[in-house]
């Protein structure tokens, strides 16, 4: 996966919404070295105060991408005050929403050596960009189109 491929993973936004894509796998690898490519798309209001950013991760190995899954799955379904869903987007796949802490909520899936990650931000006690539902559908939407 190469930084031109990543650049179609979202449609364009709403004429309201700032779209920015970025490369990342050299300080994502800096991080850990199992990463090969990673790459960043995020749809921003005018003032950037609220987002939605989608991360797209290929690791070079099934024990790595695994890991680096329950790691982020691990940490995020053992608080309480998160409402967690497993399945939302395949067997390797989870919903955790938070509606706190400037986040609203995560989706996030595995196939294969890729794992993609959707999250919103916004300041606390607003509404997020993307409602839950619709987030879930932007990542099916994604996977659907992973290689």
């Amino acid at each position: 996966m190469d930084f031109e491929t990543c650049q179609g993973f979202l449609d364009e936004p709403g004429s309201d919404l700032v779209s920015k894509t970025q490369e990342l796998t050299e300080p994502a690898k800096n991080d850990n070295p199992a990463i090969e490519t990673m790459c960043q798309v995020s749809h921003q209001n005018s003032d950037s105060s609220k987002a939605m950013t989608l991360a797209v991760t290929k690791f070079d190995s099934i024990a790595a991408v695994d890991a680096h899954y329950d790691l982020v799955r691990g940490s995020l379904q053992t608080d309480d005050a998160v409402d967690f869903t497993e399945g939302v987007n395949g067997p390797r796949s989870f919903q955790a929403v938070v509606d706190g802490a400037g986040v609203g909520s995560f989706v996030v899936a595995q196939k294969e050596l890729i794992v993609i990650s959707l999250h919103t931000a916004m300041p606390s006690g607003e509404t997020p960009l993307f409602d839950p539902a619709e987030l879930v559908e932007f990542a099916k939407g994604v996977t659907a189109r992973l290689p």
